[in-house]
């Protein structure tokens, strides 16, 4: 079982497909300064009052504000406080910091859209490039999508097991999270213990991000995949018994904690990933994929022809949306932020046409008729 990346692998506005890194890990001592503009905008309206701001600064940069500047108007003292960092070097530091006490703010969210990383092609990332791309797609607020994006950034982990990226997951309850059987494979048959596993939360920019371990008793239900899927994924019809799935439990209440080092009684919550009976989706359903492909940083992978097929007992859903090994467990959205299945699979061919991934409706009648879904909130 491994992913194979999917067709238009190649980012570009021709292809409907779009790939974006969740945030903006660059040499921030180069903003242009339509980007120093938009950070500035950014950070005004993440910190509209001076309290806040000056509250934020302490906090995450140990700094005094009124000795970096106090001019008395907001606009102007976000504007001196990024020249301070540019001359320090230091914001890069200052934006992550912003990202992680207003995690679901559109702009901030916007902005790590727009910063290119060296050597990616220009026309594949920004969010004029992202509006452009939404044209195909249905209706759907800009603001809405990017108050989505940021809200599901930190839902997502990599998992690791013995030191080594596997997979992704991500929280649907305030200890559960989800991903796929094959991605636990070695934990749950050995030689792996479930203390080799952590599941690192907030990896969006190479550093360390948020560890978190499994609890004593951490299977909470486990589904397989078919046998004929380790050569040949989407040949057979699995059945409603074999959803590629694991729902994990971690030691910590994550979803209720802020995201990464927070400690503002104003700073969000983590929150989980609603799982529910959805619907299937009609072909050509615009979809957005989070993930660790390669057990990189999070990476966002859209396109707006998303859903290809299911097969006949709507246990597997084909989709056009680019993976890699590692994006196995992945969450699988539709523009309108929506649960819509687990990421599983690629096609095995030479030339690969379809990735694949498990409806999450399946998983979620799986776990009501086996008395699971109450232990989620648990």
């Amino acid at each position: 079982m491994g992913d194979r990346t999917g067709p238009g692998e190649a980012p570009g506005r021709g292809s409907g497909t779009w790939r974006a890194t969740a945030s903006a890990p660059v040499d921030f001592a180069k903003l242009t300064g339509a980007q120093w503009k938009a950070l500035q905008d950014a950070l005004l309206d993440a910190f509209p009052r001076y309290g806040e701001l000056q509250q934020f600064v302490r906090q995450y940069l140990g700094e005094n504000l009124p000795a970096i500047t106090d001019k008395g108007n907001l606009n102007q003292d976000i504007y001196e406080l990024i020249q301070w960092s540019q001359a320090r070097g230091t914001t890069a530091r200052l934006y992550a910091a912003a990202r992680t006490e207003r995690p679901d703010q559109p702009a901030l969210v916007a902005f790590g859209l727009t910063v290119r990383r060296p050597g990616q092609d220009e026309t594949s990332v920004g969010v004029g490039a992202l509006q452009e791309l939404l044209t195909t797609a249905p209706l759907v607020p800009l603001t809405e999508l990017l108050r989505t994006l940021g809200q599901v950034q930190g839902r997502v982990c990599r998992v690791e097991v013995q030191g080594q990226a596997v997979g992704t997951g991500f929280l649907v309850g305030p200890s559960a999270v989800l991903t796929c059987y094959h991605v636990m494979e070695r934990v749950l048959q050995g030689p792996a213990a479930p203390s080799d596993v952590r599941l690192r939360f907030d990896c969006v920019d190479g550093g360390g991000g948020t560890l978190a371990g499994l609890a004593e008793q951490w299977c909470i239900d486990k589904s397989p995949y078919a046998p004929f899927e380790r050569e040949a994924p989407g040949e057979g019809v699995p059945t409603t018994e074999e959803l590629d799935y694991v729902l994990l439990r971690t030691r910590e209440r994550l979803s209720e904690a802020p995201v990464g080092e927070s400690s503002t009684a104003s700073a969000p919550r983590r929150g989980a990933v609603t799982l529910r009976d959805e619907p299937r989706r009609l072909p050509d359903t615009a979809l957005f994929i989070v993930q660790h492909p390669g057990g990189r940083p999070q990476q966002i992978a859209f396109e707006t022809r998303g859903v290809l097929a299911y097969n006949a007992n709507e246990t597997r859903m084909k989709h056009r949306v680019n993976t890699e090994h590692g994006s196995s467990g992945s969450p699988v959205f539709d523009f309108k932020g929506a649960l819509v299945a687990l990421h599983h699979a690629g096609d095995p061919a030479t030339v690969p046409v379809y990735n694949q991934a498990v409806p999450s409706g399946k998983i979620y009648a799986s776990l009501e008729a086996r008395g699971v879904l109450q232990k989620l909130d648990s």
